[in-house]
């Protein structure tokens, strides 16, 4: 019998059980809870990090950190997603063991940072990866951050106005599934096929995997108007072989989107469903 445990952060179960409205026309939705068998809430021993979302501006509208990046020694890839740009901002000089030990980073690296114009104003966007570390590996955080140290400063000296939003949980959650690791590729990709969304293969070898899972259209046109949102969802999914079959860990999209556009409550309260239901599924 396969079997999965759930693990995440307590901060996100206060912050959903701050979804239930009582009464009137504009109340929060009632976020959906399992159930069925899957563990909800959680683990005691789970640490409680937070993440916070940093914007940075300039006036100069034809801003381009990719020299100062690269000139910090970073390896930078760019793809277009409508108005936004995606940066993925690898380091040059990465010890690969680091990643192959603390199999969790994958989820917090390259480094993602969304870029476009608003307001007459070139922006940058990212949620901290030292953050996004501790909920993942947090031995690792003070390597992360000197791995990400010299990427901010490049993004500070070409936006040099700077705004840091509210922390908010950084809700990492995993499955422990009795199945090897091929085999839980294989039941993603018939569940998210059955949900008619997208994955795709980034990487993978005989004992790590990392997927993007894309979600369904029916909220796509709500998060297309907060661009910065890309930063959360589609999601990224880490896989990684474990003694008695295989850990699968993400970020759930809840709070990360809040923290962009705290007014899309029905659209990120549908998005931590789907994500839910579609890894305890295939896992």
């Amino acid at each position: 019998m396969r079997k999965a445990r759930a693990v995440l952060a307590g901060a996100l179960v206060a912050a959903l059980a701050g979804c239930t409205g009582s009464g009137g026309g504009n109340e929060d939705p009632d976020m959906p809870l399992p159930d069925d068998a899957r563990p909800f809430g959680p683990d005691e021993g789970f640490p409680d990090p937070t993440v916070s979302l940093a914007t940075l501006s300039s006036d100069d509208t034809g801003a381009d950190p990719a020299d100062a990046l690269e000139d910090a020694g970073y390896t930078v890839t760019a793809a277009e997603s409508g108005e936004l740009t995606l940066l993925a901002i690898t380091p040059s000089e990465t010890d690969p063991d680091l990643f192959a030990d603390r199999p969790g980073l994958n989820l917090v690296a390259p480094f993602r940072v969304a870029l476009r114009e608003d307001d007459g104003r070139a922006t940058a966007a990212y949620f901290d990866p030292v953050g996004l570390a501790e909920a993942v590996e947090p031995e690792a955080a003070d390597h992360v951050e000197s791995l990400w140290a010299p990427a901010r400063d490049a993004l500070a000296e070409t936006y040099p106005d700077a705004e840091t939003g509210e922390p908010v949980p950084a809700t990492y959650t995993a499955h422990d599934s009795d199945l090897p690791l091929a085999d839980l590729v294989e039941e993603l990709e018939k569940a998210a096929e059955k949900r008619e969304v997208p994955l795709d293969i980034l990487s993978r070898d005989g004992e790590h995997a990392t997927l993007t899972v894309g979600y369904p259209d029916e909220h796509a046109e709500d998060l297309a108007a907060s661009p910065e949102t890309r930063l959360a969802a589609p999601v990224t999914v880490h896989l990684s072989s474990r003694t008695n079959g295989t850990r699968i860990g993400y970020f759930d999209p809840y709070t990360l989107v809040g923290a962009v556009d705290p007014g899309l409550e029905e659209a990120r309260a549908a998005l931590s469903t789907h994500y839910s239901e579609l890894v305890w599924e295939a896992a």
